[in-house]
């Protein structure tokens, strides 16, 4: 029923531990799992690392070398496309998902091809900085439609900010019903290595985005 994802480059192997972990401990049985790893130097640390996590879970495991130089969204792009289900999640290798998170996004699922939860933000060392609610559209942890990507046309040389080029697809096609939970549901990590850190570049990729 639910493809959950994560792809990873040089992830904090901790970070990706949690998040493998929580996948695994989600109380919603009905999904697979996809780790894509694009270019990270200790893979084969990550891969028996994650073998022995979800030994329960039916897992695939996707490795890119570095060599081919992919970015965040080829990365995304493969891993949708080794995708079993109807519905899609991203986990991302350094946020990790509380163990209802599927069990409450698929229950309203019925009529909507977007939900998305609120979350909660915390720190390199797991501590809450912020603890007001969150309903941005973000589409990490969001239950998404794979039928939707369809609709996404990235940027020639787009390297990162999928979840703009999802807002301007959703925006184009009101045909995709978009809901909001207000639960919080998983836990976002903020650091200096985050792709969205850079906050020029952040706005220089919308603008280019949004043209």
């Amino acid at each position: 029923m639910i493809s959950v994802y994560t792809v990873n480059k040089n992830t904090e192997i901790e970070w990706i531990r949690q998040c493998a972990e929580a996948v695994a401990e989600q109380k919603f049985r009905k999904f697979d799992y996809v780790f894509l790893d694009y270019g990270s130097e200790n893979v084969e640390q990550i891969y028996y690392m994650l073998m022995d996590i979800l030994e329960d879970v039916d897992f695939k495991f996707v490795s890119i070398d570095q060599k081919h130089d992919f970015s965040f969204i080829d990365a995304i792009r493969t891993a949708i496309s080794n995708c079993s289900f109807k519905y899609v999640l991203r986990a991302d290798a350094d946020d990790f998902m509380h163990r209802d998170c599927l069990k409450h996004l698929i229950m309203h699922s019925l009529g909507n091809s977007v939900i998305y939860p609120d979350y909660y933000v915390i720190n390199e060392e797991n501590i809450y900085i912020e603890v007001k609610m969150h309903n941005k559209f973000l589409p990490a942890h969001a239950l998404i439609e794979k039928r939707v990507y369809n609709k996404v046309n990235y940027k020639n040389g787009q390297k990162f900010r999928d979840g703009t080029s999802l807002e301007v697809a959703l925006e184009k096609h009101p045909e995709f019903k978009v809901k909001h939970v207000e639960e919080r549901l998983f836990f976002y990590r903020k650091h200096n290595n985050s792709l969205t850190s850079n906050k020029k570049e952040v706005a220089k990729a919308d603008k280019e985005i949004n043209r």
